[in-house]
C-alpha cells in the first residue's frame, strides 16, 4: 500500500517535472533582463514617488483597457522596488508556465503521457519570436501582452470543463470568471475571447445544452470587449500616437489604413525573424497527411507550405525581383501603381494562403464544431493583428501587437500535435502486434515531436540572445 502511494507520488511529480524546468529555463533568461531602455525606462520613470493607488488612477486616465495598465502600475510601483526589483523577473517567467500549464489542460494530447504532454506544451509555448519582445523594453511587453494572455488562458480551463458538460461548485466558477474578466482587459484578446465564446455559445445552444455559466462567462467576455472599446483614455490616447508616430494617419481612407496594416503583418509572419507560421503551415499539413491517403488533398495540404518557404528562400536569393512585384511587401498600393496588377500579386497569394490554412483545418476535423473553432481561431488571430492598422497603435506599438496572433498559432501548432498523435494512436491501435507496422505509424509523430523540441531548444537561445 505504501509502496503503491510512494509510486503515485513519483509519477505526480514526474508529470509536473516539465514546468518546473520550464519555469527555471525561462528563469535563467529573465535574471538578464534590463527595464532601463524605452518603454520600460519611461514608466519606472513615472512610478516614481507615486503610491500605488495614484499610479492606477493616473493608469485608468492615460493607459489601455481595464486589466493591463493597472497591473503595470502596481508592477511598476511595488513589484520593481519590492525584494531589491528582483520578484518581477520570477513573477514573469512563471506566466509563461501559467500559459503552458494551460495549454496542457485545455488542449490535451489525447492517449499521451502527462509527462509529455506537459513536455510539449512548454515546448511550443517557447516558438513564437523573442525579437517582439525586446522592441520596446520587455516589462512593459510582458506585464501588457503575456500576462493577460497567460491568465486567458487558465480561464479557459474553467470554459473547457463547461464545455464538456462538468459543473462543479460556485466557487469553482467564480474563480474562473474572475480570471476570464482579468485575462480579457487586453484590447486584442477582449475581441478574440468574445468571438470564441459566442461561438461557444451558439453550439451549445443548438444542442440545447445551455447552462447558465456559459451565459455569465459570454457576458464577461463581451463587457469586456465593451469596455475596451469604450475606455475613456482612447481617443487621448489615438491622438498622441498619431502625432508622434502617423501624423498622415486620419487623411487615410478604410481599406488604406488595412493594406498598411497586412503588409507590416505579413513582412513579419512570412519573411521576417518568426518561423511560427512556417511550423504551423508544416503540423497542419502533416495532419492532414495522417488523416487523409487521397492525393488531392494532400496536395492541397502543402500548399502553405510551399508558399511559406517560398517567400523565405525568393527573398533571400532574389531580393530584387521579390521586391518588384511586392512578394517582400514593402510597397504601398497609392495612386500611382493601383492601375499595375503586379503590385497585388502577394495580396493574392496571402489571401489563398489564409483560405488554404482554413481549408486544411477543415481536411483535419471534418463537419464538425471543431472546424469552425480552430478556422475562427486561425482567422481571428490574424483580425487581431490586422485591425491594429486602423489605429497609429500599429506603428507606436511596433510588431508587438503581433503576440496574441502568435500565440493563437501556438495553440493551433499543440492542437495539430494532438492530431497526428491521436491519428497514429488509432493506426497502431488497429494493427497486429507487429512492433514494425506500430513504428511505421508512429514515424510522421515522432518527426513532429522531435522537430518541435529541438526548435525549442533554438528558440529558447534565441530568447538568451535577445534579454
Amino acid at each position: 500500500m505504501a509502496d503503491n502511494q510512494s509510486k503515485r507520488k513519483l509519477t505526480v511529480v514526474l508529470d509536473y517535472l516539465p514546468f518546473l524546468i520550464f519555469f527555471a529555463l525561462m528563469l535563467i533568461g529573465h535574471l538578464f533582463m534590463q527595464h532601463n531602455f524605452s518603454d520600460d525606462a519611461v514608466s519606472v520613470k513615472r512610478a516614481l514617488g507615486r503610491t500605488t493607488w495614484e499610479a492606477m488612477k493616473a493608469a485608468y486616465g492615460t493607459g489601455r483597457a481595464l486589466f493591463c495598465r493597472y497591473l503595470y502600475s502596481v508592477y511598476c510601483v511595488f513589484l520593481i522596488d519590492f525584494a531589491g526589483g528582483f520578484f518581477w523577473r520570477p513573477a514573469l517567467a512563471f506566466s509563461y508556465v501559467c500559459f503552458a500549464f494551460g495549454l496542457s489542460r485545455v488542449f490535451p494530447i489525447r492517449h499521451l503521457q502527462p509527462a509529455w504532454n506537459n513536455t510539449l506544451a512548454c515546448c511550443v509555448t517557447v516558438l513564437f519570436p523573442f525579437a517582439i519582445m525586446s522592441e520596446t523594453g520587455w516589462l512593459t511587453t510582458s506585464v501588457v501582452y503575456i500576462v493577460p494572455a497567460s491568465v486567458a488562458m487558465l480561464s479557459a480551463i474553467g470554459i473547457r470543463k463547461m464545455y464538456d458538460d462538468e459543473y462543479h461548485g460556485i466557487v469553482y466558477w467564480l474563480f474562473f470568471g474572475v480570471l476570464l474578466y482579468v485575462g480579457t482587459g487586453h484590447e486584442q484578446l477582449s475581441a478574440l475571447m468574445a468571438g470564441l465564446m459566442i461561438l461557444i455559445f451558439l453550439n451549445k445552444l443548438v444542442h440545447k445544452k445551455l447552462s447558465f455559466q456559459l451565459l455569465l462567462f459570454t457576458a464577461i467576455s463581451l463587457i469586456q470587449l465593451f469596455r475596451a472599446a469604450t475606455w475613456p483614455a482612447n481617443t487621448k490616447r489615438v491622438m498622441s500616437e498619431t502625432a508622434a508616430y502617423f501624423p498622415n494617419h486620419p487623411s487615410l481612407g478604410l481599406i488604406d489604413k488595412l493594406l498598411l496594416a497586412f503588409n507590416h503583418t505579413m513582412q513579419h509572419a512570412f519573411i521576417g525573424a518568426s518561423m511560427t507560421l512556417t511550423l504551423l503551415a508544416c503540423l497542419v499539413a502533416a495532419a492532414v497527411w495522417k488523416t487523409h491517403k487521397d492525393r488531392f488533398y494532400r496536395f492541397i495540404a502543402i500548399l502553405p507550405v510551399l508558399i511559406s518557404f517560398g517567400f523565405r528562400v525568393g527573398v533571400t536569393y532574389f531580393p530584387g525581383q521579390f521586391h518588384t512585384v511586392n512578394l517582400d511587401f514593402q510597397t504601398n498600393i497609392n495612386l500611382s501603381n493601383f492601375r499595375n496588377p503586379v503590385i497585388y500579386i502577394s495580396f493574392g497569394i496571402v489571401i489563398w494562403y489564409i483560405c488554404n490554412m482554413m481549408i486544411n483545418l477543415y481536411l483535419v476535423y471534418g463537419r464538425s464544431f471543431a472546424s469552425l473553432f480552430y478556422a475562427a481561431l486561425f482567422f481571428g488571430a490574424v483580425c487581431t493583428r490586422m485591425i491594429m492598422g486602423l489605429s497609429a497603435s500599429l506603428y507606436a506599438s511596433g510588431y508587438r501587437t503581433a503576440l496574441v496572433m502568435y500565440l493563437s498559432f501556438i495553440i493551433l501548432m499543440f492542437r495539430m500535435l494532438d492530431v497526428i498523435y491521436h491519428r497514429t494512436y488509432e493506426e497502431a491501435a488497429g494493427t497486429s502486434k507487429s512492433k514494425k507496422r506500430i513504428y511505421v505509424g508512429s514515424r510522421t509523430w515522432r518527426i513532429a515531436r522531435n522537430a518541435v523540441m529541438i526548435l525549442a531548444v533554438c528558440s529558447w537561445f534565441d530568447f538568451l540572445l535577445f534579454v
